[in-house]
């Protein structure tokens, strides 16, 4: 018995009965009959989802009005389709399917094929005009590693297919198909690396009125990320920042005096407080936080906002090495300067002739010259990482630090304590006392920008 193939004319005339009005399609977009993907060594479940996908993209692209072979098939039984196309569902011929486009006023035919060579992929489309049955565009694309990466592929296969179609050149192409193969990367692990600027921030005074050492310090930190579910990455890093050059100065403040401290008679030392006119300190400070986290980003783009949270422990040591003291005070009333004080540069205010009195002490540390604790941190903040190829980025980064010291406030003083100041007409001596807080809860914004390296 031969086989019944349908004239041009009954095969028009029956997909435009029963298909076009089916079809709620706008009129300024040409139809593409979409043909399921053909898998040549791979198994035919993959090829499946990739024909939904491709389906996808080719609606999201925008340039096409897409209509799917499966789509085409559910409408018609399965003998009317072996008539149609001359053989069984799924078997049709690239000149059967041409006249069916044909017929469904679709000048474009879509053809496409996924094969397996070893561990890597090939994708193929071809773009078929229904009217002369011949190539008009086709893009590959190969994928080496897991077949989760095809999604990318098929959506860069796709945008290639688009671009070149609208008349865009092809070297903007290869751009936006490279920049969508990055987005669509997938991304197993992440470290970076960023210098850092931490600044101090909350009450520079403690309760007594006495300056915080508070010192901006400069930076590095090393972190590493892993995509554990979904948007969220588990991170661990470490942090190293130091002063460059750190002062406490302080106007105006009174300090502790101890006139005769060994005194030979016996009498107690007679304690004072003098005010100073000025107090500078030079010290150095350090911290090695290590801190573990949460981070929430998008699994896939370029631009990736991101906010963090994280605990950590920290080392913190401040060193210092001397307290300069400038004494200052009104000459007696003959305009000589009574000991220790000696006369002055600077003028009484409102006279140009009677010089001020002044004093310059050096108090070294008492004891130790320095302290070091261990504390308990938390941090919160967020950024962006930016991608630039499919393996390094760059981020920036701001994040918030509270700090608490495992340490007594006691233990975060600091004391300086002068030598004797003999009188030189009498036998009397003067020492300063004098001492600085290092603050138990401390607060910091730091802000950072650096190098990701990502696989």
């Amino acid at each position: 018995m031969k086989r019944f193939t349908p004239r041009p004319i009954f095969l028009t005339l029956l997909i435009s009965t029963i298909l076009v009005p089916s079809l709620s399609m706008a009129k300024d977009k040409p139809r593409l009959l979409l043909l399921d993907v053909t898998p040549k060594g791979v198994p035919a479940e993959i090829a499946s989802s990739l024909t939904d996908l491709l389906d996808m993209e080719l609606e999201r692209g925008g340039l096409f009005q897409v209509m799917s072979e499966e789509d085409f098939r559910s409408l018609l039984k399965a003998e009317e389709y072996k008539q149609l196309t001359g053989t069984e569902q799924g078997e049709g011929s690239d000149a059967n399917m041409a006249r069916i486009a044909k017929g469904l006023n679709a000048p474009f035919l879509l053809r496409s094929s996924l094969g397996k060579v070893g561990r890597a992929y090939l994708l193929s489309l071809d773009l078929l005009d229904a009217e002369k049955s011949k190539v008009v565009r086709r893009v590959n694309q190969t994928l080496v590693g897991d077949p989760t990466g095809l999604v990318g592929s098929v959506r860069s296969a796709v945008i290639a297919l688009t671009l070149e179609e609208k008349g865009v050149a092809p070297d903007i192409s290869e751009k936006l198909i490279d920049d969508l193969k990055i987005s669509e990367k997938e991304k197993t692990l992440f470290l970076s690396i960023s210098p850092l600027f931490a600044l101090p921030v909350g009450p520079p005074r403690d309760e007594a009125s006495i300056a915080y050492f508070m010192p901006q310090m400069y930076g590095a930190r090393i972190q590493a990320e892993m995509p554990f579910w979904h948007w969220l990455r588990a991170f661990a890093g470490i942090t190293f920042a130091s002063t460059i050059n750190a002062q406490l100065a302080m106007q105006d403040k009174h300090i502790g005096l101890v006139y005769n401290p060994a005194s030979n008679s016996g009498a107690d030392p007679d304690l004072t407080k003098e005010l100073v006119a000025t107090t500078l300190i030079d010290y150095s400070a350090m911290r090695l936080p290590i801190m573990v986290g949460i981070k929430a980003a998008p699994e896939s783009g370029r631009f990736l906002p991101y906010g963090l949270f994280g605990l950590g422990i920290s080392f913190n040591r401040y060193s210092f090495s001397s307290e300069d003291l400038w004494l200052k005070k009104e000459p007696q009333q003959d305009g000589t300067c009574e000991e220790p004080y000696s006369s002055s540069s600077d003028f009484l205010p409102g006279s140009k002739t009677r010089k001020l009195c002044e004093l310059r002490v050096k108090s070294p540390p008492s004891g130790s010259d320095s302290i070091q604790y261990f504390g308990l941190e938390v941090v919160a903040g967020g950024g962006i990482e930016w991608l630039l190829t499919h393996h390094i980025g760059l981020k920036i980064d701001a994040r918030y630090t509270l700090g608490y010291a495992f340490e007594s406030k006691d233990s975060l003083n600091i004391i300086f304590k002068s030598n004797k100041i003999k009188y030189q007409t009498q036998d009397k001596s003067i020492q300063f006392l004098d001492t600085y807080p290092v603050r138990k809860l401390s607060h910091n914004v730091a802000i950072s920008t650096g190098l990701v390296v990502y696989w």
